[in-house]
């Protein structure tokens, strides 16, 4: 092959990478909290997905679809950072936090599904903020 047409691939995601972590506002801590959250909500609702007997590789798709989605809506919040001229990166921050906070919430509805135990006050509130009660009771 010509030289010409040599590729350099890892120059490529390394560019790459680069440029979605400038986007994003660079990688710390609660970026990585963030992308470990996200694979362990994915992980936790296939399975609760085949232990429900409710599983699709359609379904299965769209959750993995929708992931990048989040990594999109924090460079949205830091861009908005940047032009509102905020050096403390308050809106990528709370932004952040928020999806941190949902996934978990999502980790804790998927192992409620799969029948672990775990702390039921957080189940109820769980329930309460979802609009569906334990039981069938939705009177209240």
């Amino acid at each position: 092959m010509h030289p010409l047409f040599i590729v350099n691939w890892e120059g490529i995601h390394s560019g790459l990478l680069h440029t979605a972590l400038y986007l994003a506002g660079g990688l710390d801590r609660f970026v990585l909290a963030l992308f470990i959250l996200t694979c362990c909500e994915g992980v936790t609702k296939n399975a609760a997905m085949l232990f429900t007997g409710t599983f699709s590789w359609e379904k299965s798709f769209r959750t993995a679809a929708a992931k990048p989605l989040l990594f999109i809506l924090l460079t949205a919040a830091n861009q908005l950072d940047i032009v509102m001229g905020n050096t403390g990166q308050y809106t990528r921050s709370a932004v952040l936090f928020f999806l941190i906070g949902n996934e978990g919430a999502g980790i804790l509805e998927n192992l409620d599904k799969l029948g672990l135990k775990g702390p039921s006050f957080i189940f109820h509130l769980l329930a309460d903020l979802g609009g569906r009660r334990r039981g069938g009771d939705d009177s209240e």
